[in-house]
């Protein structure tokens, strides 16, 4: 199971975090299960580290036989557009410098290889765990990756983390057809998509059938272009999609001309494609090699930077009942 964030203000007081854990330690044990643990990296230092303060904690709890991985940071290449924890200078709500000392100064990076050793240095056996960071598609704008020192510094991420860790850094990334910039309502008509869901709905490796299979097939090839650049056998090197999911009923940041198509939202589309997702063998496109890992998103609705989304498989935590 993949975990965002070990607690967050807002969950509750500190007899409520404790509690959450002991059930949640419970659940992994009995259940032989593990769990990719997240922390946040954001434009707010205070509050990041209190959050690193739990993950050690949690991560100390659950022991590093019951850690998938640690991924430090979830789509650092979209936070130049978020708000207050991540914004662009002009934007006056920003807290300043952060994109600055982020990137430019390389805070995330150092950062990133800070925390890591924290936890070898201090959990025993966590030295075996794979550590990330989960990006968006974003990152694959560049050749292979993004490098903006205004926004996020792909290239110079990723040649330090690999050269630090080799193979135990996994690459990963979040794939969404929902927000794919192309979607759009059926020329001519005012509430139809049929087009913007063809591909959409499918997990296939046949040639350019599905939109899934294509990006994660892209993001191979990006690692493969990397890897070998550095000499690297990127045969060696996972691949994990961080979230793939759709929304029912519809999000605050789904796109808003897509809000107009009933059928985008409709509780048929998101049970065929969840239905489909299962299905999935990871593979990506034929002749690339399949992606190692994915993650369905998500267990429930949740808030994204203060935006209500419906990306669930329950609407809350106290909902008894699956929305299928």
């Amino acid at each position: 199971m993949r975990m965002f964030a070990p607690w967050r203000y807002d969950w509750g007081n500190d007899t409520k975090r404790l509690a959450s854990w002991t059930t949640l330690k419970s659940y992994v044990d009995r259940n032989d299960a593990k769990v990719l643990l997240g922390t946040d990296s954001t434009c707010d230092e205070e509050y990041d580290a209190q959050i690193w303060a739990w993950t050690k904690e949690l991560a100390k709890l659950l022991g590093a036989n019951r850690l998938m991985g640690l991924a430090i940071g979830n789509e650092m290449d979209l936070l130049f557009t978020k708000g207050r924890r991540g914004c662009p200078e002009t934007n006056p709500g920003c807290i300043p410098g952060c994109m600055r000392r982020l990137w430019r100064d390389g805070g995330f990076l150092k950062n990133f290889l800070a925390r890591v050793k924290e936890l070898d240095d201090e959990l025993p056996g966590f030295d075996q765990v794979p550590v990330t960071s989960v990006w968006s598609a974003v990152i694959m704008g560049g050749s292979p990756w993004l490098q903006n020192s205004a926004k996020v510094t792909g290239d110079a991420f990723f040649k330090e983390v690999v050269k630090t860790y080799g193979s135990r850094f996994v690459f990963a990334f979040n794939i969404y057809p929902y927000f794919d910039p192309s979607n759009k309502i059926d020329v001519g008509e005012t509430n139809k998509c049929e087009v913007a869901l063809t591909g959409k709905d499918c997990f296939s490796s046949k040639p350019g059938k599905c939109i899934t299979n294509v990006m994660a097939a892209n993001a191979r090839k990006k690692m493969n272009q990397f890897l070998n650049g550095l000499g690297k056998n990127a045969k060696a090197y996972k691949l994990w999609i961080g979230e793939s999911g759709w929304s029912y009923p519809v999000s605050a940041t789904t796109q808003w001309w897509m809000k107009k198509c009933y059928a985008w939202n409709s509780k048929e589309t998101f049970q065929k494609i969840y239905n489909s997702w299962l299905k999935w063998d990871l593979s990506t496109q034929t002749g690339v090699q399949a992606a190692d890992h994915a993650f369905y998103f998500t267990m429930r609705d949740a808030f994204n930077f203060g935006k209500e989304e419906h990306f669930g498989l329950i609407g809350g935590c106290k909902d008894t009942k699956c929305k299928l």
